[in-house]
C-alpha cells in the first residue's frame, strides 16, 4: 500500500520530469519557470500501445498533446498526411478553432503522451503571448 507521502513524492517527481521535458521543447522555451510549472502540474501522462487511437477525426477536441516518446501517424479521411515523434505536438487545432478534430491520430509504437485539458490549454494561451503566437503560427501552417 502506498501512503500519502509516497504518493505525493511520486506525483511531485512526475511533475518535475514534465517540467524538464517542457523546458526542452521549443514551444515552451519562452515561458517562465513559474508558467512551465503551472502547465506541468495540469498535464497528465498517458501511455498507449502501438495501434491505439489517440484522437479520432470528427470528435470534439478535449486536450492538447505532447509526445514524450514514440510515434504517431496523422490520418485525414483515412489517408496518412504526417508522422509525428518525440517532442512533437498535436490537438491544438480543434482547441483553437472550436471545430471538431480534423484528423485521426494513431500510435505507431509504444507512446508516452502528456496531455493538457482544453480549459488549462486556453489558460496557458491567455497567460503567455509568445506561446499563443507560436501555436497560432503552427495552427495556420497546418491548415
Amino acid at each position: 500500500m502506498v501512503d500519502g507521502r509516497i504518493a505525493s513524492d511520486v506525483i511531485l517527481g512526475e511533475t518535475m520530469r514534465i517540467c524538464e521535458y517542457l523546458r526542452g521543447s521549443e514551444l515552451f522555451q519562452h515561458m517562465s519557470p513559474h508558467e512551465i510549472s503551472n502547465v506541468a502540474e495540469k498535464m497528465l501522462k498517458k501511455t498507449l500501445a502501438a495501434g491505439e487511437t489517440v484522437v479520432t477525426q470528427g470528435d470534439e477536441g478535449d486536450a492538447f498533446y505532447l509526445i514524450g516518446t514514440g510515434g504517431v501517424d496523422v490520418l485525414v479521411n483515412g489517408e496518412k498526411v504526417a508522422e509525428l515523434a518525440d517532442g512533437d505536438f498535436f490537438g491544438e487545432a480543434s482547441l483553437i478553432s472550436g471545430e471538431p478534430r480534423n484528423a485521426t491520430v494513431l500510435a505507431t509504437s509504444e507512446l508516452i503522451l502528456y496531455s493538457l485539458g482544453a480549459e488549462h490549454f486556453r489558460a496557458a494561451l491567455d497567460s503567455n503571448e509568445t506561446f499563443k503566437e507560436q501555436l497560432l503560427k503552427v495552427f495556420f501552417q497546418r491548415q
